[in-house]
């Protein structure tokens, strides 16, 4: 039973590697579109591009699940999202360029780990997810607003907002729940609860995954076609991501490759691709 599931042959450290290919590939074509480059090749670059965050909140819902420090985790993935804050609010106020307004992911991925995390607790301090949720409901209604009425909130600047907000949320919590829908599935039998932590479950949980990316863009199309104001993620080109659960599909829950280097690199390289991209142009 195992053989049939050895289409499972990418770990964490190649799922990291194509996605931090795949958001270069995005951020490129967004540098082009902000300086008015080839429309068509825009275009494609970034709907590749949108392959991307999918990947990085999966990646996270994971590493939320196994890490055994969660406060070591969240604290590198808030400094960093501090040190790329720090470089937009430089850029914003001491050039005049138009990508200097680009929403920071790293805030979405630190506040769905902290729901994530904290609805994994299950005691007394689950309550404390009120924070982080408000936190992205906030940023959406605020992007909202802007959108539909063509002004600008001072009082809570782009920088610091989750620009995924609803989007990232829902993948955060579809993802999460996969795993404990698979699991529950797979034990709900007898005939099944043998395959529990096997390579099965894993496709199980997948599966799920990639259905709860189709989920999610399902709502983000609703959200569209009941105000365009409440289209803030482009849910025309966001459907493309949906191919990135291929990538899901192959993916055999090991961690893999994972030296220190490799580990704090991965978090250097979002704020330092950005600024060798914004000198480039």
């Amino acid at each position: 039973m195992e053989k049939k599931y050895s289409w499972q042959v990418i770990d964490g450290f190649w799922l990291i590697v194509v996605a931090l290919v795949l958001m270069t590939i995005d951020h490129i074509g967004a540098f082009m579109e902000t300086y008015q480059c080839a429309s068509v090749a825009t275009e494609v670059l970034r709907t590749i591009g949108r392959l991307a965050f999918p990947l990085f909140i999966f990646l996270l819902v994971e590493g939320v699940r196994h890490t055994k420090n969660y406060g070591k985790y969240a604290l590198r993935l808030g400094i960093i999202a501090a040190i790329t804050m720090i470089a937009q609010i430089i850029i914003y106020y001491c050039f005049d360029s138009g990508i200097s307004t680009a929403y920071s992911p790293l805030l979405d991925l630190l506040a769905c780990s902290c729901v994530i995390y904290l609805i994994k607790r299950k005691d007394k301090f689950t309550w404390l997810i009120f924070l982080p949720l408000a936190w992205i409901f906030i940023s959406f209604a605020i992007d909202s607003y802007e959108l539909m009425n063509n002004a600008t909130v001072h009082w809570f600047p782009f920088y610091l907002r989750c620009g995924y907000s609803i989007y990232g949320l829902l993948l955060a919590l579809c993802f999460y729940f996969a795993n404990i829908l698979g699991k529950w599935f797979l034990s709900s039998s007898e005939n099944t609860r043998a395959f529990v932590d096997t390579k099965v479950e894993r496709n199980v949980i997948n599966i799920l995954s990639v259905f709860s990316i189709f989920l999610c863009w399902i709502v983000i199309f609703i959200l569209k076609n009941i105000n365009p104001g409440l289209d803030l993620y482009g849910a025309n080109m966001t459907s493309y991501a949906i191919i990135g659960g291929a990538l899901i599909m192959l993916y055999n829950g090991e961690r893999g490759y994972n030296k220190a280097w490799f580990k704090y690199g991965s978090y250097l390289y979002y704020p330092v691709h950005l600024v060798v991209l914004f000198l480039i142009f």
